[in-house]
């Protein structure tokens, strides 16, 4: 590594090179790398620069007898003051707020969650999975998927859709709820008690039942009965209330995708039929 100086200075009986700051800290980059791959400083820091400088100077004087020697303990120096002084200076966040960042940011964090505030990128370790949180999941999939049940539940956005009947919905439907079923066999059975324990249970049922059902693609029969994709339309009209014009506004948007609501579940019979999976003659 050529060694960075601009000119020569005589201090006492020997010379020693004059270092400007970008120079230095310039050298004193390269010396880091091993260290700090991921870190890059977009802006020289005067202090530390001064703080190399002496410690540069006192490595030449203490070995002009060695050169080599006073090379090597050079590059100790400025490595360990670059490190060690910027992190005290700064602390860890430090390197954040001076570095840019790096094509993929998750680089910095492998197997952690990257948060960024502003200039600051601080790792997580990923937060621990509970029941509670797979419970509130699985109903918030529920809801996603049934915009009827969402928008009865206050979703002002849900009451302007109809649910997706696509086969590929369900098949998205199917991959979603068997995620959440690997999630729930990572939980520890043996530390749920009373009604943690309940609940455990219930959800394992409940995906488990989803899941089974999903993948027998019982949208090959939209309907029971005398109900079905046919007929909703008369129970939600019935369970919508209209107070204002957002309301009613509403209710036209939804009404509007019928015909898509329609031939989504026209195609699933179809698809039945080609498999052979339809309702009894008797329905």
């Amino acid at each position: 590594m050529p060694f960075p100086y601009r000119q020569m200075r005589r201090h006492g009986s020997f010379v020693v090179p004059a270092l400007s700051h970008n120079s230095l800290l310039k050298f004193g980059r390269k010396l880091l790398r091993p260290w700090a791959v991921s870190m890059r400083f977009a802006v020289a820091h005067k202090n530390i620069a001064n703080l190399c400088g002496k410690l540069l100077a006192f490595a030449l004087i203490y070995h002009r007898h060695n050169p080599r020697e006073g090379f090597a303990m050079l590059k100790t120096l400025i490595g360990t003051s670059l490190g060690l002084g910027v992190m005290t200076s700064f602390g860890i966040n430090g390197f954040a707020q001076e570095a840019k960042l790096p094509p993929n940011i998750n680089d910095l964090c492998p197997q952690m969650i990257v948060e960024k505030v502003g200039n600051v990128i601080k790792c997580k370790p990923p937060l621990a999975d509970s029941l509670e949180r797979i419970i509130n999941d699985m109903q918030s999939e529920d809801l996603r998927r049934n915009p009827v049940q969402a928008g009865d539940e206050g979703n002002r956005e849900a009451l302007s859709h109809l649910p997706d009947a696509s086969h590929k919905a369900a098949l998205d439907a199917l991959a979603a709820y068997k995620a959440l079923y690997k999630r729930y066999e990572g939980l520890d059975a043996q530390s749920f008690k009373g009604s943690d324990r309940l609940n455990y249970q219930l959800l394992g049922y409940a995906l488990g039942q989803k899941i089974l059902l999903a993948e027998h693609d019982p949208g090959r029969v939209p309907f029971t009965n005398d109900s079905g994709f046919f007929n909703m339309m008369s129970y939600v009209s019935r369970q919508t209330r209209f107070t204002n014009v957002d309301d009613y506004e509403a209710y036209a948007a939804r009404l509007s995708e019928l015909p898509r609501y329609f031939n989504q579940n026209i195609e699933n019979m179809r698809r039945g039929m080609r498999t052979r999976f339809t309702a009894s003659a008797e329905i």
